[in-house]
Order: structure tokens, then C-alpha cells, then sequence
């Protein structure tokens, strides 16, 4: 999604901020987040932040609970009934080759590279469902996935929240570069 449309919805949701829809629509946008992976809600929020900050927590709130029932129904979901269907798919479609090398190179590592991928660069729900491949503790999946979900949106509202100031200052200090 582009910025502009981005900003468009936040000055939309921001204009009518004090109703009583506006949290469950964080909910619902964050809820499918978790495991469509598709829709930018962190800016979205951080930038529906900028504009109203007062209601800051109510939001976060709204997003927090989003997530963890998002991702705990992915993690439930390739865990129990999705698992099977999963396994076929990786096992014995040659597009998904790939993805069976990663799981088996995931083995060696466990944990370790489950939290180091959710943290930085993949998806949650794709960790989420290449960790229940290997067997993983589900509990363990679904601590490292939601936190490192709600890491990344509170990362995002917080330096949306802030108006860059504190990017341009690390920027300037850590990296020497004037800005």
C-alpha cells in the first residue's frame, strides 16, 4: 500500500477517532494481519497515532489482542488440523523443494534461527508454520512469533509517534551522517 493511501485511511480512521468502532477496526486489521500478511498496520497505526495520539493505548490495546488471536489461530491451526496438509504440500509438490531445504537446514538450528527470522526479515505466520514442520514446542512458536509481531508494531508506532525525531538523531549520532 502506498504512503498516500496510507495517510488517507489514518486521517479518515483519525476523523472519527472518539468512535466506539474505531478499536475493533484496529482489531479486526490486525487480526488478519497476523496471518495475511499483506495489510501495512503498523504504519497505519503509527500514522493514525501521529494524528490522534490520545488514544494511543486504546489502539495499541486493540492491536495487541488482534495479534495474539491471529497468531495463536495460525499456530493452533498448523499445529493440529492444517498439519497434514502441510506436510503434503512440502513433501511432495516439487515447487515447494525450497521450502522443504529450509526446514530440514531449520532443524539444526531450532529456535536460534526461528527467532533471528521473525525479528528481521520473515513473516511470522510463514515461521510459525515452518517451525510446527520441524515439531517445535508450539507454546515456544507462538511466544517468539507474538513478540516479535508486537515488536515490530510497537517499533513502528513509536517512531511514527515520535515524528522521525528520534531516527534523524540515531541517524546523526550513530552513523555520522548529517541529516
Amino acid at each position: 500500500m502506498k504512503k498516500e493511501k496510507i495517510a488517507y485511511y489514518a486521517q479518515k480512521i483519525a476523523a472519527h477517532a472518539d468512535a466506539r468502532w474505531v478499536a475493533p477496526v484496529f482489531f479486526l486489521l490486525f487480526f488478519l494481519d497476523s496471518f495475511l500478511v499483506f495489510i501495512p498496520c503498523d504504519s497505519l497505526l503509527g500514522t493514525t497515532v501521529a494524528i490522534r495520539p490520545r488514544h494511543l493505548v486504546k489502539w495499541l490495546l486493540a492491536a495487541v489482542l488482534g495479534v495474539v488471536a491471529g497468531l495463536g489461530l495460525v499456530v493452533l491451526a498448523s499445529y493440529t488440523f492444517l498439519h497434514g496438509y502441510l506436510d503434503t504440500i512440502i513433501n511432495d509438490y516439487s515447487m515447494y523443494a525450497r521450502v522443504k531445504d529450509i526446514v530440514q537446514h531449520a532443524q539444526q538450528y531450532g529456535y536460534f534461527e526461528l527467532t533471528i527470522s521473525v525479528f528481521t526479515v520473515v513473516p511470522c505466520v510463514i515461521g510459525a508454520v515452518a517451525a510446527s514442520m520441524i515439531g517445535m514446542n508450539p507454546w515456544a512458536v507462538f511466544g517468539i512469533v507474538v513478540a516479535a509481531k508486537l515488536l515490530r508494531v510497537f517499533l513502528a508506532v513509536w517512531i511514527i509517534h515520535s515524528g522521525g525525531t528520534l531516527l534523524r538523531r540515531i541517524v546523526r549520532v550513530y552513523l555520522k551522517i548529517p541529516v
